[in-house]
């Protein structure tokens, strides 16, 4: 059993997340080198996932990248204050007044006609990307729409304004989206550039975001946005053996840029036939022993109702037991793991380097990829990243640090 008193204090706070810019250049280096006749757009809306746009800032600016997705006039607003001066494109939802507030070297995306009519009779306006539903079917203009929008465009004298092309992936191979309807999208995208030639568009045509960048070159057109395969997750589960072989051995050098970190602030010792949490769905059938670590679902640490989950320390897993409640989640010592003290710290997401002795440990890592986390808590990596607390403190680091 092991001791429950703190061995140490420390003013560090109970949860926090490290970011790991160096890792995040390296992301971006070995995509690169599978796309490497493929502009990549790097989309970090919705405060780049969720990570921080304000602690990433420095890292993104040194990547030097031809252009940066936001997702609204906001987040454009905040990229500006933060002192980045690059190309940006909004692909978010827009209302058509916002499009007055669009900055310089801003481009939009125009997805209806709302904002078209509206962009049409501005003084001064942006330059555009137009969004064509090619079977999504969530944004954008019909294919058959669009020789109608571009004759309206060219009657105002404002092709050349029209900067790109582009539609969304409905990612076939998830289960229940047959792989045609991906294949049908590809021929509608290449059947609307091929329509579209008579207008004499400048626009570059980009349609795949990361899973579908990751079916194959027929899918690059001439860009591609890509964003969660920076962060080092995989889109889904299937996404590794779903890309090309030549695609595979650079994926698994992606490393998670999130470390995620919380403290044991209980160490307890349970009776056989105790419940543990809300509702006690967790029933100790033996005498065991409970950590309790300072993070909850206010934090984003939430599971799926028929999945469990874990935490690691000191190379071992360490199961979480009971119901998640808001500030705190309750973990099982294992007999055969190494005990935890109180002020002891977790690693929820990401973590350390591989142990030097294997032999006596559970695991070999003290690490959990996001597409580990994604499949035990039976959540995306996209709304594991997104459901991170901003009250959550975060600072940039070194990988080696």
């Amino acid at each position: 059993m092991p001791p429950i008193s703190s061995r140490s204090s420390s003013t560090t706070p109970t949860t926090w997340i490290e970011i790991h810019g160096d890792v995040l250049c390296q992301n971006y280096r070995t995509l690169q080198t599978i796309f490497h006749s493929s502009p990549m757009i790097l989309v970090m809306k919705s405060d780049a996932y969720g990570v921080g746009l304000e602690v990433l800032m420095p890292v993104i600016a040194q990547l030097a990248v031809p252009i940066l997705a936001v997702n609204d006039v906001e987040e454009m607003q905040n990229v500006r204050k933060l002192g980045y001066g690059g190309e940006l494109l909004i692909v978010g939802g827009i209302l058509a007044e916002h499009l007055d507030d669009v900055e310089d070297q801003v481009q939009v995306v125009i997805a209806h006609y709302s904002s078209l009519n509206y962009w049409l009779e501005m003084t001064h306006p942006p330059p555009i990307h137009l969004k064509v539903d090619t079977g999504m079917s969530r944004q954008g203009f019909y294919p058959d729409e669009m020789r109608g929008v571009c004759e309206q465009i060219r009657d105002k004298n404002r092709l050349d304004r029209v900067m790109g092309m582009m539609s969304h992936a409905s990612n076939e191979v998830v289960d229940g989206c047959p792989y045609e309807v991906w294949a049908q999208q590809c021929a509608s995208f290449v059947d609307l550039k091929r329509s579209l030639t008579i207008f004499e568009l400048s626009a570059y045509y980009h349609l795949a975001a990361s899973q579908a960048a990751l079916m194959g070159r027929e899918a690059h057109f001439d860009a591609l946005r890509v964003g969660i395969l920076v962060f080092g997750a995989l889109p889904y589960a299937h996404s590794f053996s779903a890309a090309p072989l030549s695609y595979q051995k650079a994926l698994a050098q992606l490393r998670c840029v999130v470390s995620w970190y919380a403290k044991v602030i209980q160490v307890k010792r349970l009776k056989k036939g105790c419940r543990v949490g809300y509702g006690g769905r967790y029933l100790c059938e033996e005498a065991e022993t409970m950590a309790v670590v300072a993070v909850g679902y206010f934090h984003g640490y939430r599971l799926d109702s028929h999945h469990t989950g874990y935490m690691m320390a000191k190379g071992y897993r360490y199961p979480v037991i009971g119901q998640i409640s808001m500030n705190l989640t309750a973990l099982k010592v294992p007999d055969r793991a190494a005990d935890l003290y109180e002020g002891d710290t977790v690693t929820v997401l990401g973590g350390g380097s591989r142990s030097s002795d294997l032999s006596s440990v559970e695991d070999e890592s003290t690490h959990i990829s996001l597409d580990e986390f994604s499949q035990f808590s039976g959540r995306s990596s996209y709304e594991i990243l997104t459901s991170l607390h901003p009250s959550i403190s975060r600072r940039l680091v070194d990988q080696d640090e």
